[in-house]
Formats: C-alpha cells, structure tokens, sequence
C-alpha cells in the first residue's frame, strides 16, 4: 500500500517545495476517473473488503437511501475536504470524494456522507 502525501513532505513533482505549496490543490484534469460518475460497487471496494464494521453498517443503512446516489470523482474538492454529499438539480443524492476507490482511512468519511444523505431523506 502506498503511503500517503502528507501536506508538509516535500512534493513527488521534485520541485522541492511542500506538497501544500505545490500541487496539494492542482486539479488532475488528466486522470482517467477525474470528474467522471462511477460505480458505487468500485468506489467502495476497498472498504467493504478491508473493514468489518464498515460493511455492517452499509448493509445495514444502505437500504435507508431511496433515491439514486451519484458517485464521482472529485480533485477540486477544498484543501481538507476530501468527501461531500449533495443534491443534485433532479433531486438525486452526489457523493463526491477525492480517493476513488475509497481507501480504508476513508471509510469513516464515506459513513458520515451516506449519514448525511440518510438524515437529509428523513428529514
């Protein structure tokens, strides 16, 4: 598994700078999922094989979410942001994360989204 950038650490461009100071922020139009709707069984892949507790929780909560959940793949998100949940114009609910998959350091952030979702239907 690949360790992950922290923001201090100098940038893998090798410009020498921070990795916040350089490309922490830069959209990555050239990726191949970037900005794309992709699969909810793809984005949660990892997750769903990697953490019992996450995976109980989906299939428990999961069936609360009536409408359809757009999943998509979002570089553009705010420096500390790497999850939101939102509506769309059409009513459908759009989960938008930084990591796709999702990683398992990202299971808590994919519940708390898919709670919001859950809590926004109830009213």
């Amino acid at each position: 598994m690949a360790k992950k950038i922290g923001r201090n650490d100098p940038c893998p461009c090798g410009s020498g700078k921070k990795y916040k100071q350089c490309c922490l922020n830069k959209v990555e139009e050239n990726h191949p999922l970037f900005g794309k709707i992709v699969s909810e069984t793809f984005v949660l892949s990892n997750i769903l094989k990697e953490s019992k507790e996450f995976s109980t929780f989906y299939q428990k909560e999961r069936a609360n979410i009536s409408t359809p959940v757009i999943w998509t793949h979002d570089l553009s998100l705010p420096i500390g942001i790497n999850g939101k949940a939102s509506s769309s114009s059409t009513g459908e609910k759009v989960i938008r994360l930084r990591t796709v998959p999702a990683a398992l350091e990202d299971a808590f952030l994919v519940a708390e989204e898919l709670t919001h979702i859950i809590l926004h239907i109830e009213g």
